[in-house]
Formats: C-alpha cells, sequence, structure tokens
C-alpha cells in the first residue's frame, strides 16, 4: 500500500515555506495534502524546483553553445532558496535571497 492521502495540519510545519513543495517532491504519488487535492502542476513544480529538468537544459545548453561556465541555473525556487527560508523562519531573519 502507497501513502496517498497525507494530513500536517494543523501543525507548525505548515509556517515552512514551500511545505508543499518540499513534501511534494518527496512523495510524489500524493492525492491530497492537508484537506486540499494534489494537481499535476504542483508536482512539477516541486520536480522543477529541486532541479529534476536542469542537467537536461546544461546538456542542450553544451551541445548549442559548448561553454558550461556560461549556463545559468533561472530557477526562482530552488532547493537552495527553500533551505535559506527555512534557516529564516528558525533565526526570524530574513534571507538574502
Amino acid at each position: 500500500a502507497r501513502l496517498c492521502d497525507l494530513y500536517i495540519a494543523p501543525s507548525a510545519m505548515e509556517h515552512v515555506p514551500f511545505y508543499r513543495t518540499q513534501i511534494l517532491y518527496r512523495l510524489p504519488q500524493l492525492r491530497w495534502l492537508d484537506f486540499s487535492p494534489v494537481h499535476a502542476e504542483e508536482k512539477v513544480e516541486a520536480a522543477v524546483a529541486y532541479g529534476a529538468d536542469v542537467e537536461e537544459k546544461r546538456e542542450i545548453w553544451m551541445d548549442t553553445v559548448g561553454h558550461p561556465e556560461s549556463f545559468v541555473d533561472r530557477r526562482k525556487v530552488t532547493e537552495q532558496v527553500i533551505k535559506q527560508l527555512e534557516a529564516s523562519v528558525a533565526t526570524g531573519f530574513a534571507p538574502a535571497v
């Protein structure tokens, strides 16, 4: 049996930045999360936030341009940003993102 429905709310987890993104990345089989259906778009956003397509884009860049140092990862939300936001919640300081 696979976990399909997960109810965390109400809890402190709700206040963690991008908690849905993190959970959906780690548990992509979920259908419901905290009284809300999980949409395919959210699952794609979670995968992209954790770099699911970055290597493919880097390979295309290398095939086209050929200079790895000029490749730029332009994701707005990355695992690094999520970690910075979590740290800011823990310390009470806003990160420079």
